[in-house]
């Protein structure tokens, strides 16, 4: 059985009303929750925020679209993108008219086995139609897996990743099949 750990939550927050960036720039500028404010609109159509998580203190990037989307990365689980939502919203509070709508989009995991992988053999037993490994390029093999809807990134030393998924016990339980089904390949 493979350890797992969950290293990113990529998540989006819907203000359902548009945004003017540059007026949230300011609200945010100084505020004790918000680490790190950039604006400019002459290199990119989008506010760059760095928020304090309230359940690690450690920074997460939060950009800020027009349409009155944001996105929010590097969260390590869902409670904490649920908690550093809520503080979101907290010190958005000035520009809240409707409900704030949040949805996880994407959801990182990484394991690691006790066995290297060899790369070629894994890549033809995978099935190469589904299967990315090009060594000069990359050094892992990039397996797309139709059936749990996620790709796998595979290492020779072990490591594997899980990306693509929006739910942290499918991408764990995934992570641990796809696991044990390679490593119980003849």
């Amino acid at each position: 059985m493979v350890q797992v750990s969950i290293v990113n939550v990529v998540a989006h927050l819907d203000f359902q009303r548009e945004l003017e960036l540059s007026a949230v720039a300011e609200l945010l500028q100084g505020n004790q929750y918000v680490s790190k404010v950039k604006y400019q609109p002459e290199e990119n159509h989008w506010l760059q925020t760095w928020f304090i998580s309230p359940d690690t203190e450690a920074e997460r990037y939060v950009s800020f679209y027009r349409s009155g989307a944001a996105m929010i990365t590097g969260c390590t689980s869902i409670d904490e993108f649920h908690n550093l939502s809520d503080r979101i919203e907290s010190v958005m509070a000035p520009v809240i008219e409707k409900e704030v709508l949040r949805d996880v989009k994407n959801i990182v995991a990484t394991g690691t086995t006790d066995t290297n992988f060899d790369l070629s053999q894994l890549a033809i037993l995978l099935g190469l139609d589904s299967v990315e490994y090009e060594p000069e390029q990359f050094p892992g093999l990039m397996y797309r897996d139709q059936e749990r809807g996620c790709v796998f990134l595979v290492f020779a030393s072990g490591k594997i990743v899980c990306t693509g998924l929006d739910d942290t016990e499918k991408a764990e339980k995934a992570l641990q099949d796809f696991t044990s089904e390679t490593l119980n390949t003849p």
